[in-house]
């Protein structure tokens, strides 16, 4: 049984750096097993078990990206986060999915407006001077537009 004592020692008791960043090396190592087992689990066509275990193995994946976060949090300011702390954001299962995405995929079906724009972002990076002078001419159009909006008497509008 559990003393009264221990458990105030345990919400004071904060989680060492070290530990952090051995749970966060734990959780990306049990991402790469459970990601594996799903690959060999889709393999032998048995698609639902793969997919949960692919979801968990992201799970483990968000849990490591957390982790790495507090201790480097830990790290730049020398407060290190309660047990309880750690112990509620690594139990918050959405917010472990939310922090496992790396990256999203957009595709579209056929020639559509959707899928020009996908295009577009492809072909022109932020940094080119192409694009940078597109967003100008939209900006520009688009204050252009307010301002009309703005000075047109009511009456004009109709």
């Amino acid at each position: 049984m559990v003393s009264q004592n221990d458990l105030k020692r345990r919400r004071i008791m904060g989680v060492t750096v070290s530990v952090l960043l051995k749970g966060a090396w734990y959780a990306l190592e049990q991402c790469g097993i459970l990601l594996r087992d799903a690959s060999v689990l889709y393999s032998a066509k048995a698609y639902p078990s793969a997919v949960a275990l692919a979801m968990i193995g992201r799970e483990e994946l968000g849990k490591y990206r957390m982790l790495l976060e507090e201790w480097r949090k830990a790290e730049s300011t020398g407060k290190l986060p309660a047990v309880e702390a750690i112990r509620a954001l690594c139990a918050d299962h959405i917010e472990k999915q939310k922090r496992a995405v790396l990256g999203l995929t957009f595709t579209a079906e056929g020639p559509s407006a959707f899928g020009s724009a996908i295009a577009a972002q492809i072909k022109h990076k932020p940094q080119d001077i192409e694009c940078q002078a597109q967003k100008f001419r939209r900006k520009s159009a688009r204050n252009s537009l307010t301002t009309q909006r703005m000075t047109t008497p009511a009456s004009e509008t109709g």
